[in-house]
């Protein structure tokens, strides 16, 4: 049994695609939830490839894995995801 534990993230979506209210990304952060308890914790590193504004990425560290990275071709992409990373103090 996985307890639903809400956590909290701060995000400025921008030109960026990303902001959670679409669906597939809850559903997306519902499975890295399960997934990530379901290792335990133990050492779990995430791609977020086209991170647009890093949400699947910061949701993973929120979530607790130990290392996220983020990729995507698109400027403003990038730029929202550091930014998005500096407000909720993880670093990807």
């Amino acid at each position: 049994l996985i307890k639903s534990i809400k956590h909290q993230l701060v995000l400025e979506g921008g030109a960026a695609f990303g902001t959670g209210d679409h669906p597939t990304t809850r559903l997306c952060c519902s499975w890295l939830q399960r997934t990530i308890a379901a290792l335990n914790n133990n050492d779990v590193s995430v791609l977020d490839y086209g991170c647009g504004s890093a949400i699947l990425g910061l949701t993973a560290l929120k979530f607790g894995a130990s290392e996220a990275a983020g990729v995507d071709i698109d400027r403003d992409a990038l730029l929202s995801a550091l930014n998005n990373c500096r407000m909720n103090s993880l670093q990807m």
